[in-house]
């Protein structure tokens, strides 16, 4: 049997093949979506319990391997996506959601509506065993670069400086939902967006320097450019002051 790896990279070649959207360079497109699968897949080996978890709600309610309609997880593995696994997109925006990140709650408009090759990502890749629904992406209004949200089954997705990364709906409130890009054309420096539930006005960065710097909040998402990597985020939440290293 193939191991997972293989198969994944055999998955990275079929969706790289996928007609390119015009003025979409296909080497920035394949990066984009690499970064998007392995960024979930290393989010789900760090949380074990999760993964756990998640294998056995994949397994409920299946023939042969496969699920029933309409009897789908919320919720899959990378690696059961690549088995056949498939789940069914969130419906509607949960109550939970709404009531942690503000930019879900207001109407849609025309210019919520994701990149073509960034909807393709969360449709038709193993990023899509989260069940986004990218019907329901909202964009963020006032940052320097564009940034998407898009709600899942119990999971929230963020699209933005070049890359994406989905996480449950706890660990966004906890400010765990974030991505972090570098460029070769500008060694030394990484892009950094995050996401933080309603109420954050601010967050404080930090790089390996030592340097910090407060960034605003804008529809619940900070961006920057910072110089060297990143080291610590801080924000006053509900329950008072965090840190993510």
């Amino acid at each position: 049997m193939p191991d997972f790896f293989d198969r994944l990279a055999d998955e990275l070649v079929r969706v790289a093949s996928i007609p390119v959207t015009e003025g979409v360079a296909a080497a920035s497109l394949l990066a984009r979506r690499r970064r998007w699968i392995w960024a979930r897949w290393r989010r789900r080996r760090l949380n074990g319990p999760l993964v756990a978890v998640l294998i056995l709600v994949g397994a409920s309610g299946t023939v042969g391997g496969l699920a029933l309609a309409g009897d789908l997880p919320g919720v899959i593995t990378p690696e059961q996506w690549l088995n056949g696994g498939r789940v069914n997109p969130e419906a509607s925006i949960a109550p939970d959601q709404a009531g942690q990140f503000a930019i879900l709650v207001r109407p849609r408009v025309a210019s919520d509506a994701l990149p073509p090759d960034d909807s393709q990502v969360l449709t038709d890749s193993p990023a899509a065993g989260n069940g986004p629904n990218v019907a329901l992406s909202r964009r963020v209004s006032g940052l320097a670069s564009p940034a998407w949200v898009v709600p899942g089954n119990g999971t929230l997705c963020l699209i933005a400086v070049g890359a994406g990364q989905c996480a449950s709906d706890a660990e966004a409130e906890e400010g765990y939902l974030s991505v972090m890009t570098g460029s070769r054309d500008h060694p030394g420096e990484s892009a950094l967006a995050g996401v933080v539930p309603d109420g954050v006005t601010s967050v404080t960065v930090t790089n390996t320097a030592g340097e910090s710097f407060t960034l605003p909040v804008v529809e619940n998402v900070y961006m920057t450019t910072l110089s060297g990597a990143f080291q610590s985020m801080t924000f006053i939440g509900p329950n008072g002051s965090v840190t993510i290293h």
